[in-house]
């Protein structure tokens, strides 16, 4: 819902205030020389703020740009930030004009997601920079948990090249940053943030000295018809916006976003971000998200003298376990239609490794649906569109596309191509080795996941993520969106064993399933042997539990980043709990407040054995049950590198 304030211009902004519907809207004008409480320094500013006013924002035009002033909750998190565009011989500078306010309220439910109900409610300013020669439009979005803005054209059919974006963010008191790479398979934290050097986002900043007071995230939305911008330390308390060489950028740019919070958890528990996407063009009804059996982390697993391999046996086996155990889906990674990195490879055979049709058939007749692995040459070498009829015809369920790498416009734009395609066979999709997730599944919810992280078991021997960067992940990459992260392996003593492992998972068991209730996901991809789980039936149970369509609710308990985490998600009336540590030992105290009131719960409580451990005794766990109500609290102790999960139900009894 919109609400509309008539246009005004500069002259009646000079009168003061205005009012938007039943939400109070306010700034003051530019002849204005102070607010209470203000120096002399903020004369010629103006102010906007949130529905709430928890959020405000102060701009002026300067002769370089616009100073932009950002206040979350009484506290300065953006000071003199500077903003604006600078076209071929064109200036960044110039008057401000505002060209309309409104507030625009927006409630939505997801086919699928963390939550199921959304509800944005945000202050949207239209304004005009007459910059020389090139005027463009400035327009904020101000709600409770954040700040966007982006710039846009006068008119649809000015569709100039911006020479340069000359965004840069002076933040107030930055005490520690941390970001990943640019496929999310690392992150760096930096106590100054001119270290930061061609930073990809998430960026999470912890601002003020004492107990790291606030928590900011530099992000950005509705990726669209653009390269990824990257984040670059101008000096200790700036940071710049930059974009890659290749990256020609056009108008209007995608959303840059800041999300503000008290604690960590309240980036994560913001649908501020999704919001600023938008909503889907086509029928969605269609989409079903799930759990699956991978075959790529099995391969190399023997049992009874047979190993497992990129077989029609072994592929069958791994089918009829997932009949066995209500898993919908079942994911052939690479190989099957040849070498993947092979141009001669066609996916749509004749000459085919495996014959994907006939096990389709196959799984079909077990009520299993299979999703095929496809790499980003096979696409580019051979059409999508002739691919992806092949894989219609054949009834296949959806797409994992493989090493899609890259984050320059064109690689986005191939992305979104392939996101029209898929969505128009209806055909699930899961990128991997992909650019960073910007909230773009509200535009598209089949795209179930993707690979902006460590993938468990990915890289050489020694090189996977240690249990402290699970414990970043949520406050960092997974500000973006679901990442396929495929966590809930159990046979850890014999990893390396696998033809697919480069080496040593750092978890314990039980981290291991905490991982699957932490790291959000549309598709839950199970990596182990079905035997391996079978032999651990109580924990499997767990996975099992987990719910195929999604979480109705979700929200962070507790965390600190690069330290723990805790999480609960609900699906019904059934909450899932999972918590994890970094390599070090932990007390975890859990408050139930979260459950329904006058209701008695059944908890299935999963711990780490006492001497367990991420590196030895990594399968040593503990399983107990007990009945829990609202306002009580569980104390559980977390070994190094493990982990805490609970299912708890309703107790109609």
């Amino acid at each position: 819902m919109i609400d509309d304030t008539p246009q005004v211009n500069r002259r009646r902004l000079l009168a003061g205030s205005g009012v938007l519907g039943s939400a109070a809207v306010s700034f003051w004008a530019l002849d204005r020389s102070r607010r209470p409480g203000e120096n002399d320094n903020m004369a010629g500013r103006l102010f906007f703020s949130s529905p709430d006013g928890k959020v405000t924002i102060s701009l002026a035009a300067t002769d370089s740009g616009v100073s932009c002033t950002v206040d979350y909750e009484g506290h300065t998190v953006v000071e003199d930030g500077l903003i604006g565009l600078r076209s071929s011989g064109t200036v960044g500078g110039g008057d401000l004009r505002v060209n309309r306010i409104r507030r625009v309220t927006d409630n939505w439910e997801s086919i699928w997601g963390a939550n199921r109900n959304h509800n944005i409610t945000s202050t949207e300013v239209d304004l005009t920079v007459d910059a020389d020669r090139q005027p463009y439009r400035l327009v904020f979005r101000i709600a409770t948990s954040g700040v966007g803005f982006r710039y846009l054209s006068l008119s649809d059919t000015d569709n100039r090249v911006v020479a340069k974006e000359q965004t840069s963010l002076r933040l107030a008191d930055p005490v520690q940053a941390w970001y990943p790479n640019r496929l999310g398979t690392r992150i760096k934290n930096q106590s100054d943030l001119s270290e930061i050097e061609a930073a990809s986002t998430p960026l999470t900043v912890a601002l003020g000295q004492e107990n790291k007071s606030l928590f900011l995230t530099l992000h950005e939305a509705r990726l669209v018809n653009a390269g990824c911008f990257r984040a670059e330390g101008v000096n200790d308390t700036t940071v710049s916006l930059i974009h890659p060489v290749e990256s020609q950028q056009t108008l209007p740019t995608p959303w840059r976003v800041l999300l503000f919070g008290s604690e960590p958890g309240d980036l994560l528990d913001s649908d501020f971000l999704l919001s600023l996407n938008d909503v889907p063009k086509d029928d969605f009804s269609w989409v079903s998200p799930g759990r699956a059996f991978w075959d790529w982390r099995c391969r190399g697993y023997v049992a009874d003298d047979e190993r497992f391999s990129l077989s029609a046996d072994s592929l069958r086996s791994l089918i009829d376990a997932a009949n066995r155990h209500g898993i919908e889906y079942v994911t052939v990674d690479a190989g099957w239609y040849g070498n993947e990195r092979d141009p001669d490879a066609d996916p749509r055979g004749p000459d085919l490794e495996i014959d994907l049709p006939s096990l389709v058939e196959y799984a079909r007749d077990r009520d299993v649906r299979l999703i095929a692995y496809l790499n980003d040459l096979a696409f580019r070498t051979y059409g999508i569109e002739p691919i992806l009829e092949t894989l219609v015809d054949w009834d296949i369920a959806g797409v994992k596309h493989g090493f899609v790498d890259g984050d320059s416009r064109e690689t986005v734009d191939f992305v979104h191509e392939l996101l029209d395609a898929t969505a128009q066979h209806e055909l699930l999709y899961v990128p991997h080795e992909a650019y960073k997730p910007t909230g773009v599944r509200r535009t598209y919810p089949h795209l179930l996941s993707r690979e902006y992280v460590q993938s468990l078991g990915d890289g050489p021997a020694n090189s996977h993520a240690p249990p402290g960067y699970f414990t970043m992940v949520p406050f960092v990459n997974m500000i973006g969106g679901p990442l396929d992260a495929t966590p809930g392996f159990f046979d850890l003593h014999n990893a390396t064993e696998r033809d697919t492992i480069g080496g040593a998972i750092q978890s314990t068991i039980v981290g291991q399933l905490a991982r699957c209730v932490v790291v959000h996901t549309g598709i839950s991809h199970f990596p182990d042997h079905p035997d391996v789980y079978e032999s651990h039936p109580i924990l499997f149970d767990f996975l099992k539990n987990l719910p195929p369509v999604g979480w109705d609710q979700s929200l962070v308990c507790d965390g600190e980043i690069g330290e723990h985490v805790c999480i609960a998600r609900r699906s019904g009336q059934e909450w899932f709990v999972g918590a994890l540590t970094n390599e070090n030992a932990r007390e975890q105290r859990i408050e139930l407040d979260f459950l329904e009131p006058n209701r008695r719960y059944k908890a299935r409580l999963y711990q780490d054995g006492d001497n367990a451990h991420y590196r030895h005794n990594q399968i040593a766990s503990e399983s107990t049950r007990m009945k829990v109500h609202r306002g009580d609290t569980l104390d559980v102790e977390m070994q190094p590198g493990g982990g805490f999960a609970a299912h708890l139900l309703t107790d109609h009894m």
